[in-house]
């Protein structure tokens, strides 16, 4: 019996199996939901379901209506094998119907299959984010860095000899080093580049989040004083409650809350195992102005809810203090 490929062997299999899949790419995937967005809609006779969606990169232009299919949708965001991928998130989200229907009937604690619904969802966004594509782009270029130097100092002995063995060449001096350095590294540049690491990568951590967070506890989060949520392109991420300040964006592992809009009037908020749940009440008020710091650039809206003239208002400041804590 072989044993399973690990580390580069194991990425290598992974994407070479879904290579061989013949379905079509999906080009234009939704970062936030559509079930999830059409709970911040309004219906309008005529062009139907509608939201408001505001540029935080110009947040004087006039708001855009546009319909839940347009809002949160990034075009290849996920490159390689996307058919796949959106089939995983679609297994969660097409049970977020149901999740819905609980919180709108007034229901404080779904039952366990619900909650696991809901867990699922909060993983998801926190995985298909912006956030986590960044970090992903950004840890590739340490360690191909440090192994290059590895290959062309410490280990040129050993590169030496595998250039020989495989073509029967002698390396000759620095530029000879880097250059099969570079040929042998090659192979892994172009999985990071067309996505089929991400791709291996995004799925993987979704179900290792999934794991971390199973026995969080869950917070339904209600809008202070009849006001109402609204939602960003990077809805889901954590918090840490420190001494004097609230941080986002830390490891889920080291995270004391993770937030998550659910609709207008709804809100999830996670707490690790042992913490009082209590201790994030004041979270509700402080929501909007945190999606509007995670946001990447846009945050979508009911357009009766007057939140529109809020973003436009506070979004430079917001933004401008939201990149302290990121």
């Amino acid at each position: 019996m072989t044993s399973e490929p690990r580390g580069a062997n194991r990425l290598f299999a992974e994407v070479e199996r879904l290579a061989a899949q013949s379905d079509p790419p999906v080009h234009n995937q939704h970062v936030v939901s559509k079930v999830l967005l059409k709970r911040f809609a309004e219906r309008n006779p005529r062009s139907g379901l509608q939201l408001l969606s505001v540029d935080l990169d110009h947040p004087q232009r006039p708001p855009v209506r546009k319909g839940p299919g347009g809002c949160g949708v990034e075009k290849d965001f996920v490159a390689f094998a996307s058919r796949s991928l959106e089939q995983v998130w679609g297994n969660t989200e097409s049970r977020l119907p149901e999740v819905f229907c609980a919180l709108d009937s007034g229901i404080d604690a779904p039952d366990s299959a619900l909650t696991k619904v809901l867990l699922d969802a909060v993983a998801l966004h926190l995985v298909r984010s912006h956030t986590y594509r960044d970090v992903h782009f950004r840890t590739f270029a340490k360690p191909y860095a440090l192994v290059f130097n590895l290959l062309v100092n410490d280990w040129q002995g050993q590169l030496r000899a595998a250039v020989l063995h495989e073509n029967g060449l002698h390396v000759v001096g620095r530029e000879g080093l880097e250059h099969y350095a570079n040929k042998l590294l090659q192979d892994c540049v172009d999985l990071f580049q067309n996505h089929g690491m991400l791709r291996v990568r995004m799925e993987e951590v979704y179900h290792q989040v999934r794991d971390l967070i199973t026995d969080y506890g869950i917070r339904i989060l209600t809008p202070p004083n009849g006001q109402e949520f609204l939602i960003g392109d990077v809805p889901a991420f954590t918090l840490s409650f420190e001494p004097n300040s609230l941080r986002r964006n830390v490891g889920v592992a080291k995270a004391t809350s993770v937030v998550m809009p659910f609709g207008r009037h709804h809100a999830l908020a996670l707490t690790r195992p042992g913490m009082d749940p209590s201790v994030l009440v004041p979270l509700a008020a402080q929501l909007n102005q945190l999606q509007v710091q995670q946001a990447r650039s846009r945050v979508y809206m009911h357009p009766g809810s007057g939140l529109d003239d809020y973003v436009q208002q506070h979004a430079p400041n917001l933004r401008a203090s939201g990149q302290q804590d990121v």
